[in-house]
C-alpha cells in the first residue's frame, strides 16, 4: 500500500482519489442546494416587488376614482347589469333577452356619465386585472401571489361592469379573456 494514495480507516482501505471524488460530489450537492435556495429567495423577492407594484396601483387615488365611477354606473343601471349577468350565468345567446341586452346596453351605456371618463375607468380597471392574469399565465408569479393581487372588491366590478362595458363600448370584446380569468380563480 502506497502511503500517499491509500490509507486505512475503520477497517477499510481508502483511495485518495475516491475521497477527493466524494468530497467534490458533496460540495456539488451543497452548491446545488444553496443555488436552489437562492433562486427561490430571488423569486420571492421578485414576486414581492410585483405585488407591491400592484398594491400601490390598486391603492392609488386614480384607481379609487375609477372604481367609484364604475360603481356609480352600476348603481345607475341595475337592470342592465342584471340582464347582462343573467346572460352570463345562463349562457343565453339566441333569445329575446339577448337581443334586448345587445341593443339596450349599447344605447344606455353612457347615460348620465361622461363617456370618455367611463371609457378611461373601464380601460384602467381592465388593464389592472388582465396585467395580473398575464403575469400568472406566463408563470412569472405564483398562484398565491396572483390571488393576493386579484382578489379585491374591484374584481366584482371587473366581471359585472367592465366586461359589460367592454362589450358595449369597443369592437374588441374578447369573452375568452374574461372566461380565462374566471377559470384561473377556481384553479
Amino acid at each position: 500500500m502506497s502511503q500517499l494514495s491509500e490509507f486505512a480507516f475503520c477497517g477499510y482501505v481508502w483511495d485518495l482519489n475516491s475521497i477527493i471524488s466524494a468530497l467534490a460530489a458533496t460540495g456539488t450537492l451543497a452548491a446545488a442546494f444553496y443555488a436552489a435556495r437562492s433562486a427561490s429567495q430571488n423569486r420571492k423577492a421578485s414576486e414581492a416587488k410585483i405585488m407591491l407594484h400592484f398594491l400601490n396601483r390598486y391603492g392609488s387615488q386614480e384607481m379609487n376614482e375609477k372604481l367609484k365611477l364604475l360603481r356609480k354606473w352600476k348603481e345607475n343601471h341595475p337592470e342592465t347589469t342584471k340582464y347582462w349577468n343573467d346572460r352570463k350565468r345562463n349562457n343565453i345567446e339566441d333569445s329575446t333577452l339577448w337581443f334586448f341586452i345587445n341593443n339596450a346596453v349599447t344605447r344606455i351605456t353612457t347615460e348620465g356619465i361622461d363617456s370618455k371618463s367611463l371609457d378611461e375607468a373601464r380601460r384602467f380597471v381592465y388593464r389592472y386585472f388582465t396585467d395580473a392574469f398575464e403575469l400568472y399565465e406566463g408563470e412569472l408569479i405564483s398562484k398565491r401571489t396572483y390571488k393576493q393581487i386579484i382578489e379585491t372588491w374591484g374584481l366584482e366590478l371587473f366581471f359585472e361592469v367592465v366586461e359589460l362595458l367592454n362589450f358595449a363600448m369597443t369592437d374588441k370584446y374578447d369573452e375568452t379573456q374574461f372566461n380565462k380569468i374566471r377559470l384561473s380563480l377556481n384553479e
